[in-house]
C-alpha cells in the first residue's frame, strides 16, 4: 500500500472503480457535480450520492467500490458477507489503521 492516508485510499477506490465501470468520460462528468475528495473524507455519504445518481443500481456500485477498497487493505472475501457499505468501509478503515500502526511500531526495517 503506497497510499498515505485512508482518505486517499477511499478516493482512489471510488475514482478507479467508477472510471472502470462507467468509463472515463462518464466518470469525469459525474465528478463535475461533486468533489471526490469530499466523499473520501465522508465515505458514509457515498451510498446517498450513488442512489441519487443511479437509483437502485447504486447498490451494485457501492459493493464494487467496497470490494476494491477491501482488496487494497487485504480483508479476505469471506469476512465481507452480511455488511452494508458503511460497515464495509469501517472494516477497511480498521484494517488500514491496524496495518499502519503495526508498520509504525516495527519501523521501516521491521525491528
Amino acid at each position: 500500500m503506497s497510499t498515505s492516508s485512508f482518505e486517499d485510499l477511499v478516493e482512489t477506490s471510488i475514482s478507479e472503480t467508477l472510471s472502470k465501470i462507467l468509463g472515463q468520460i462518464v466518470w469525469k462528468s459525474i465528478g463535475f457535480f461533486f468533489e471526490p475528495k469530499s466523499l473520501s473524507q465522508n465515505p458514509e455519504a457515498v451510498p446517498e450520492m450513488l442512489s441519487k445518481l443511479f437509483g437502485n443500481h447504486g447498490k451494485v456500485l457501492e459493493r464494487v467500490i467496497a470490494d476494491d477498497l477491501l482488496d487494497k487493505v487485504g480483508v479476505p472475501e469471506d469476512s465481507r458477507r452480511g455488511y452494508d457499505f458503511r460497515g464495509l468501509v469501517r472494516m477497511a478503515k480498521a484494517r488500514f489503521m491496524s496495518t499502519t500502526s503495526s508498520l509504525t511500531r516495527t519501523g521501516p526495517t521491521g525491528v
